[in-house]
């Protein structure tokens, strides 16, 4: 028997299982700036859209009974600094992470989907998905921990928009640095001499608190002598230990049979029958605009 499967936003590559949208998702824009950066979380724009993708790819995880990788392309080439890179590199994985909670949203099991940032030489749409049988030894991407595995927390100064959480941010002088969780001015970085500031931008000479320890049992000082009141207290808070708890099933990426045979179609359908008893097995074929087709060979 014959099933016939055609798509009108996504593309199916039988060969690779490579699966390919046809437009890029939107997202809302987030700023980077030296004085602000925005925390970079992702929201679709176009969240109708997105969804209509998003149950085509459904469609085919619920036919193959398999599992499925999100891959959001890392397209940018250029970065002002390590900072800015791994903020680029954090919106990206919430970007891939945003599109899988999505698919696990309109049904798919979270075991079944993983993501990942990926480098690729033709960026497109800027993501794709891969299909992955759970059945000959290739391993799903598994999902650990995204973003820092600590943070610092800072309560007691007398500058109150010192107080809060602070996320690293990169290094300084061979450690690793900090800026306030809002991604305002507000930093946290070692410096030559062997003190901790707590300064504007990274920016030892604009400091307001130093000391020689970040999170030990020395206080913190006032940089300077007019400033008086309270001074802060550090504290370092372990966010995990970058371990996945999520399954590890042994997996494979679907390998198919291509041909190029069936006119386009709109819609999606599926078809046939089987007689009591026979058992089936899929063989896919490449066909134009979008169409998948996909023969079973039956054994009484």
């Amino acid at each position: 028997c014959d099933f016939s499967m055609s798509f009108n936003h996504i593309a199916v590559n039988a060969t690779s299982g490579v699966v390919s949208v046809d437009a890029g998702f939107e997202w809302e824009k987030r700023l980077y700036s030296r004085d602000h950066q925005d925390i970079p979380s992702a929201e679709f724009t176009n969240k109708e859209q997105v969804q209509e993708v998003l149950l085509e790819v459904i469609k085919l995880i619920k036919f193959y009974d398999c599992d499925m990788d999100v891959v959001v392309h890392k397209s940018y080439t250029k970065v002002f600094d390590d900072e800015h890179k791994q903020w680029l590199d954090e919106l990206l994985d919430n970007r891939a992470e945003r599109i899988k909670d999505e698919l696990v949203d309109l049904g798919i099991k979270d075991s079944q989907v993983g993501s990942r940032v990926e480098q690729v030489e033709q960026d497109g749409a800027g993501i794709h998905f891969e299909i992955i049988h759970r059945t000959m030894g290739r391993t799903r991407t598994i999902s650990g921990p995204k973003g820092p595995d600590h943070v610092l927390e800072v309560e007691g100064s007398g500058l109150n928009e010192f107080n809060g959480r602070y996320k690293p941010c990169g290094e300084a002088c061979g450690k690793t640095k900090y800026r306030h969780e809002r991604g305002s001015r507000e930093t946290i970085c070692f410096n030559h001499d062997n003190y901790w500031y707590m300064c504007y931008n990274h920016m030892p000479s604009k400091a307001i608190y130093k000391c020689r320890e970040l999170a030990g049992l020395e206080q913190w000082k006032p940089t300077h002598s007019d400033h008086t009141g309270l001074v802060p207290i550090v504290k370092v808070v372990k966010l995990h230990d970058g371990v996945s708890t999520q399954r590890t099933d042994r997996t494979e990426r679907t390998e198919v049979g291509l041909s190029d045979t069936g006119e386009d179609q709109s819609g999606s359908e599926a078809s046939g029958s089987l007689s009591q008893g026979q058992s089936r097995s899929p063989v896919a074929r490449q066909g134009s605009g979008g169409r998948l087709s996909v023969s079973f060979a039956t054994d009484s």
